[in-house]
Protein backbone atom coordinates (compact mmCIF):
# COMPACT_ATOMS: atom_id res chain seq x y z
CA UNK A 1 0.00 0.00 0.00
CA UNK A 2 1.27 3.39 -1.03
CA UNK A 3 2.06 5.54 2.07
CA UNK A 4 1.17 9.26 2.59
CA UNK A 5 5.40 10.29 1.71
CA UNK A 6 5.30 8.35 -1.55
CA UNK A 7 1.79 9.86 -2.40
CA UNK A 8 3.54 13.43 -1.31
CA UNK A 9 6.65 12.40 -4.15
CA UNK A 10 3.99 11.82 -6.83
CA UNK A 11 2.30 14.93 -6.38
CA UNK A 12 4.65 17.25 -9.14
CA UNK A 13 3.98 14.71 -11.86
CA UNK A 14 2.27 15.42 -14.26
CA UNK A 15 0.75 12.17 -16.90
CA UNK A 16 1.54 14.22 -20.00
CA UNK A 17 5.29 15.14 -19.54
CA UNK A 18 5.46 10.43 -18.50
CA UNK A 19 4.06 10.81 -22.21
CA UNK A 20 5.81 13.14 -23.28
CA UNK A 21 9.26 11.08 -22.05
CA UNK A 22 7.99 8.08 -23.46
CA UNK A 23 7.73 9.74 -27.27
CA UNK A 24 10.68 11.17 -26.80
CA UNK A 25 12.66 7.88 -26.07
CA UNK A 26 11.08 5.99 -28.85
CA UNK A 27 11.23 9.06 -31.84
CA UNK A 28 14.90 10.72 -30.15
CA UNK A 29 13.86 13.90 -31.74
CA UNK A 30 12.14 16.91 -29.81
CA UNK A 31 10.50 18.52 -33.02
CA UNK A 32 9.09 14.70 -33.89
CA UNK A 33 7.25 14.27 -30.43
CA UNK A 34 5.97 17.59 -30.54
CA UNK A 35 4.38 17.17 -33.74
CA UNK A 36 2.68 13.76 -32.46
CA UNK A 37 1.71 14.84 -29.38
CA UNK A 38 0.49 18.15 -30.94
CA UNK A 39 2.05 20.72 -28.98
CA UNK A 40 5.06 23.01 -29.77
CA UNK A 41 9.00 21.65 -29.30
CA UNK A 42 9.35 24.11 -26.44
CA UNK A 43 6.18 22.19 -24.68
CA UNK A 44 7.77 19.24 -25.02
CA UNK A 45 11.43 20.54 -24.15
CA UNK A 46 9.75 21.83 -20.93
CA UNK A 47 7.87 18.56 -20.11
CA UNK A 48 10.89 16.73 -20.12
CA UNK A 49 12.73 18.94 -18.04
CA UNK A 50 9.97 18.74 -15.79
CA UNK A 51 10.31 15.21 -15.13
CA UNK A 52 14.03 15.42 -15.05
CA UNK A 53 13.98 17.62 -12.29
CA UNK A 54 11.47 15.31 -10.87
CA UNK A 55 14.35 12.36 -10.70
CA UNK A 56 16.89 14.95 -10.16
CA UNK A 57 18.55 13.00 -13.10
CA UNK A 58 19.11 13.07 -16.87
CA UNK A 59 17.12 10.70 -18.36
CA UNK A 60 17.84 11.99 -22.43
CA UNK A 61 21.02 13.29 -24.02
CA UNK A 62 20.88 15.59 -27.29
CA UNK A 63 23.78 14.39 -29.91
CA UNK A 64 24.55 15.01 -33.33
CA UNK A 65 22.20 11.79 -34.10
CA UNK A 66 19.16 13.24 -32.08
CA UNK A 67 17.97 11.99 -28.16
CA UNK A 68 19.23 9.02 -26.66
CA UNK A 69 18.17 7.39 -23.34
CA UNK A 70 21.17 8.00 -20.46
CA UNK A 71 21.69 4.91 -17.90
CA UNK A 72 18.71 6.39 -15.73
CA UNK A 73 16.54 6.69 -18.63
CA UNK A 74 17.10 3.67 -19.84
CA UNK A 75 15.93 2.08 -15.55
CA UNK A 76 12.99 4.48 -15.68
CA UNK A 77 11.84 3.74 -18.44
CA UNK A 78 10.16 0.09 -18.40
CA UNK A 79 8.70 1.67 -14.79
CA UNK A 80 7.07 5.02 -16.44
CA UNK A 81 6.19 2.76 -19.54
CA UNK A 82 3.87 0.26 -17.33
CA UNK A 83 2.30 2.90 -14.94
CA UNK A 84 0.95 5.01 -18.33
CA UNK A 85 -0.43 1.98 -19.24
CA UNK A 86 -2.13 1.33 -16.15
CA UNK A 87 -3.27 4.45 -15.52
CA UNK A 88 -4.81 4.48 -19.53
CA UNK A 89 -6.10 0.97 -18.49
CA UNK A 90 -7.89 1.99 -15.64
CA UNK A 91 -9.38 4.97 -17.22
CA UNK A 92 -10.91 3.09 -19.81
CA UNK A 93 -12.34 -0.28 -18.21
CA UNK A 94 -15.63 -0.89 -19.70
CA UNK A 95 -18.58 -0.57 -17.39
CA UNK A 96 -20.32 -3.31 -16.95
CA UNK A 97 -23.74 -0.93 -16.26
CA UNK A 98 -23.71 -0.47 -19.68
CA UNK A 99 -22.99 3.54 -19.56
CA UNK A 100 -20.24 5.08 -22.05
CA UNK A 101 -17.24 3.67 -22.71
CA UNK A 102 -14.36 5.31 -24.60
CA UNK A 103 -11.59 3.31 -26.34
CA UNK A 104 -8.85 4.68 -28.80
CA UNK A 105 -8.61 3.14 -31.75
CA UNK A 106 -5.28 3.38 -34.22
CA UNK A 107 -5.56 2.28 -37.54
CA UNK A 108 -3.22 3.75 -41.38
CA UNK A 109 -5.35 6.53 -42.64
CA UNK A 110 -6.20 4.83 -45.50
CA UNK A 111 -8.22 2.43 -43.00
CA UNK A 112 -9.29 4.94 -40.31
CA UNK A 113 -11.87 6.95 -41.23
CA UNK A 114 -13.71 3.84 -42.73
CA UNK A 115 -13.51 1.11 -39.90
CA UNK A 116 -14.12 4.09 -37.15
CA UNK A 117 -17.66 5.19 -38.83
CA UNK A 118 -18.39 1.51 -39.24
CA UNK A 119 -18.06 0.62 -35.25
CA UNK A 120 -19.80 3.67 -34.40
CA UNK A 121 -22.83 3.06 -36.58
CA UNK A 122 -23.16 0.06 -35.27
CA UNK A 123 -22.65 -0.03 -31.66
CA UNK A 124 -24.37 2.12 -29.27
CA UNK A 125 -22.89 3.41 -25.73
CA UNK A 126 -19.50 3.27 -27.30
CA UNK A 127 -17.44 6.87 -27.53
CA UNK A 128 -14.50 6.39 -30.04
CA UNK A 129 -11.33 8.15 -30.65
CA UNK A 130 -9.44 8.10 -34.16
CA UNK A 131 -5.73 7.96 -34.34
CA UNK A 132 -3.72 7.97 -37.72
CA UNK A 133 -0.68 5.81 -37.02
CA UNK A 134 1.44 4.17 -39.89
CA UNK A 135 1.86 0.13 -39.51
CA UNK A 136 5.65 0.81 -38.02
CA UNK A 137 4.24 3.87 -35.36
CA UNK A 138 1.28 1.21 -34.75
CA UNK A 139 3.94 -1.67 -33.39
CA UNK A 140 6.38 0.55 -32.27
CA UNK A 141 3.74 1.99 -29.66
CA UNK A 142 1.63 -1.11 -29.08
CA UNK A 143 3.16 -1.27 -25.63
CA UNK A 144 2.81 2.38 -24.61
CA UNK A 145 -1.08 2.47 -24.06
CA UNK A 146 -1.32 5.09 -26.14
CA UNK A 147 -4.37 2.95 -27.66
CA UNK A 148 -7.11 0.18 -26.72
CA UNK A 149 -7.44 -1.19 -30.25
CA UNK A 150 -5.57 -1.40 -33.99
CA UNK A 151 -5.98 -2.67 -36.75
CA UNK A 152 -2.61 -3.45 -38.42
CA UNK A 153 -1.55 -4.71 -41.40
CA UNK A 154 0.67 -7.54 -41.77
CA UNK A 155 2.28 -9.54 -38.63
CA UNK A 156 3.50 -7.85 -35.16
CA UNK A 157 5.57 -9.73 -32.37
CA UNK A 158 6.21 -8.28 -28.62
CA UNK A 159 2.62 -7.75 -27.80
CA UNK A 160 1.76 -7.73 -23.67
CA UNK A 161 0.11 -11.49 -23.02
CA UNK A 162 -3.36 -9.76 -22.37
CA UNK A 163 -3.55 -8.36 -26.43
CA UNK A 164 -5.63 -10.52 -28.22
CA UNK A 165 -5.09 -10.69 -31.83
CA UNK A 166 -7.82 -11.64 -34.55
CA UNK A 167 -7.41 -11.56 -37.87
CA UNK A 168 -10.52 -9.78 -40.10
CA UNK A 169 -9.12 -9.86 -43.69
CA UNK A 170 -6.91 -9.68 -46.62
CA UNK A 171 -5.51 -6.62 -47.31
CA UNK A 172 -5.22 -6.60 -51.42
CA UNK A 173 -2.44 -3.85 -52.95
CA UNK A 174 -3.52 -2.81 -56.67
CA UNK A 175 -2.27 0.34 -58.67
CA UNK A 176 -4.72 2.67 -59.79
CA UNK A 177 -4.99 5.56 -62.06
CA UNK A 178 -7.93 8.09 -63.77
CA UNK A 179 -9.89 6.69 -66.24
CA UNK A 180 -8.76 8.68 -69.16
CA UNK A 181 -4.73 7.20 -68.34
CA UNK A 182 -6.12 4.05 -67.83
CA UNK A 183 -7.89 4.29 -71.38
CA UNK A 184 -4.40 5.40 -72.70
CA UNK A 185 -2.82 2.04 -72.04
CA UNK A 186 -4.69 0.13 -73.94
CA UNK A 187 -5.67 -3.44 -73.47
CA UNK A 188 -5.57 -4.79 -69.86
CA UNK A 189 -3.52 -6.19 -67.98
CA UNK A 190 -0.68 -4.13 -68.87
CA UNK A 191 3.01 -5.32 -68.49
CA UNK A 192 5.52 -4.64 -66.00
CA UNK A 193 7.19 -2.34 -68.62
CA UNK A 194 4.37 -0.73 -68.92
CA UNK A 195 4.55 0.36 -65.27
CA UNK A 196 8.11 1.98 -65.63
CA UNK A 197 6.93 5.21 -67.70
CA UNK A 198 3.67 5.69 -65.42
CA UNK A 199 4.12 8.76 -63.06
CA UNK A 200 3.85 7.70 -59.69
CA UNK A 201 3.00 9.38 -56.41
CA UNK A 202 5.44 8.19 -54.22
CA UNK A 203 4.80 7.72 -50.31
CA UNK A 204 6.59 10.20 -47.90
CA UNK A 205 7.50 9.54 -44.31
CA UNK A 206 9.13 11.49 -40.92
CA UNK A 207 12.30 9.74 -39.06
CA UNK A 208 13.86 11.97 -36.42
CA UNK A 209 11.55 15.19 -37.38
CA UNK A 210 13.06 14.86 -41.37
CA UNK A 211 10.83 13.78 -44.13
CA UNK A 212 12.18 11.20 -46.48
CA UNK A 213 10.95 8.75 -49.12
CA UNK A 214 9.73 5.12 -47.59
CA UNK A 215 8.36 1.84 -49.68
CA UNK A 216 4.97 0.93 -50.37
CA UNK A 217 5.19 -2.84 -51.23
CA UNK A 218 4.72 -2.09 -54.80
CA UNK A 219 6.66 -5.32 -56.93
CA UNK A 220 8.38 -2.67 -59.50
CA UNK A 221 10.89 -0.73 -57.19
CA UNK A 222 11.06 2.83 -56.78
CA UNK A 223 14.73 3.09 -58.15
CA UNK A 224 12.73 1.71 -61.46
CA UNK A 225 9.69 3.87 -61.39
CA UNK A 226 8.94 7.33 -62.24
CA UNK A 227 7.41 9.75 -59.35
CA UNK A 228 6.10 12.24 -60.01
CA UNK A 229 5.35 13.81 -56.25
CA UNK A 230 5.53 12.26 -52.54
CA UNK A 231 2.67 12.69 -50.13
CA UNK A 232 2.61 11.21 -46.50
CA UNK A 233 -0.71 9.48 -46.35
CA UNK A 234 -2.23 7.05 -49.22
CA UNK A 235 -6.02 9.36 -49.23
CA UNK A 236 -3.62 12.46 -50.81
CA UNK A 237 -2.12 9.92 -53.30
CA UNK A 238 -5.16 9.16 -54.61
CA UNK A 239 -6.48 12.89 -55.04
CA UNK A 240 -3.63 13.55 -56.40
CA UNK A 241 -3.30 10.99 -58.79
CA UNK A 242 -7.19 11.20 -60.08
CA UNK A 243 -6.42 15.25 -60.56
CA UNK A 244 -3.19 15.23 -61.71
CA UNK A 245 -3.58 12.03 -64.47
CA UNK A 246 -0.68 9.87 -61.85
CA UNK A 247 -0.79 6.41 -60.43
CA UNK A 248 -1.12 5.25 -56.79
CA UNK A 249 0.00 1.68 -55.40
CA UNK A 250 -1.78 1.05 -52.07
CA UNK A 251 -4.49 -0.76 -50.62
CA UNK A 252 -8.01 -1.48 -52.56
CA UNK A 253 -10.02 -0.87 -49.20
CA UNK A 254 -8.54 2.84 -48.93
CA UNK A 255 -9.51 3.24 -52.72
CA UNK A 256 -12.82 1.94 -52.53
CA UNK A 257 -14.73 5.11 -52.72
CA UNK A 258 -12.97 6.21 -55.61
CA UNK A 259 -12.97 3.20 -57.44
CA UNK A 260 -16.92 3.31 -56.90
CA UNK A 261 -17.29 6.74 -57.98
CA UNK A 262 -15.30 6.35 -61.45
CA UNK A 263 -12.85 8.62 -60.12
CA UNK A 264 -9.71 6.31 -60.64
CA UNK A 265 -9.96 2.35 -62.26
CA UNK A 266 -7.64 -0.38 -61.23
CA UNK A 267 -5.04 -1.37 -63.36
CA UNK A 268 -4.15 -5.33 -63.03
CA UNK A 269 -0.40 -5.71 -64.05
CA UNK A 270 0.70 -9.14 -65.25
CA UNK A 271 2.59 -11.28 -62.53
CA UNK A 272 1.06 -8.35 -59.84
CA UNK A 273 -0.57 -9.97 -56.57
CA UNK A 274 0.29 -8.14 -53.24
CA UNK A 275 -1.93 -9.10 -50.71
CA UNK A 276 -1.19 -9.38 -46.41
CA UNK A 277 -3.80 -10.34 -43.31
CA UNK A 278 -5.56 -7.55 -41.75
CA UNK A 279 -5.19 -8.17 -37.77
CA UNK A 280 -7.21 -6.54 -35.27
CA UNK A 281 -5.43 -6.08 -32.05
CA UNK A 282 -7.12 -5.86 -28.69
CA UNK A 283 -6.20 -4.93 -25.63
CA UNK A 284 -7.78 -7.51 -23.04
CA UNK A 285 -7.22 -5.55 -20.11
CA UNK A 286 -9.53 -2.35 -21.19
CA UNK A 287 -12.22 -4.12 -23.86
CA UNK A 288 -14.57 -6.77 -23.16
CA UNK A 289 -14.37 -10.05 -24.25
CA UNK A 290 -17.98 -9.44 -25.87
CA UNK A 291 -17.27 -6.17 -27.40
CA UNK A 292 -13.72 -7.87 -28.87
CA UNK A 293 -16.36 -10.29 -30.47
CA UNK A 294 -18.62 -7.55 -31.91
CA UNK A 295 -16.13 -5.77 -33.49
CA UNK A 296 -14.31 -8.71 -35.38
CA UNK A 297 -17.62 -9.87 -36.47
CA UNK A 298 -18.41 -5.85 -37.23
CA UNK A 299 -14.90 -5.71 -39.16
CA UNK A 300 -14.68 -9.23 -41.22
CA UNK A 301 -18.01 -7.74 -42.55
CA UNK A 302 -16.81 -4.19 -43.47
CA UNK A 303 -14.01 -5.51 -45.05
CA UNK A 304 -15.67 -8.10 -46.94
CA UNK A 305 -17.61 -5.60 -48.79
CA UNK A 306 -16.49 -5.96 -52.44
CA UNK A 307 -14.88 -2.46 -54.23
CA UNK A 308 -17.36 -2.37 -57.32
CA UNK A 309 -21.12 -1.11 -57.17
Amino acid sequence: MATEDSVNALADLRLSDLVTFLILARTGSVTAAARELKVTPSQASKALARLEEHYRVKLLLRGAKGMSLTEAGREVLPRITEAVHALAASSKVAAADGSMVELTLAAPSYLLGTLIAAIAAARSGLRLRGVELAPSQIRATATEGLFDLAVLPGGVRGLPATWVTDEIGVLRKILVGPPALVDALGALPIAVEQVRSLPFIGALSTLAGRFGPVGDDCPLPVTERTIAHRVQTFGAALELAARGACVAFGPSIGARRMLRGGELVEIPVTGWSVTEPLLLLVNGDVVRERVRQHLVELLRHELAEPIGT
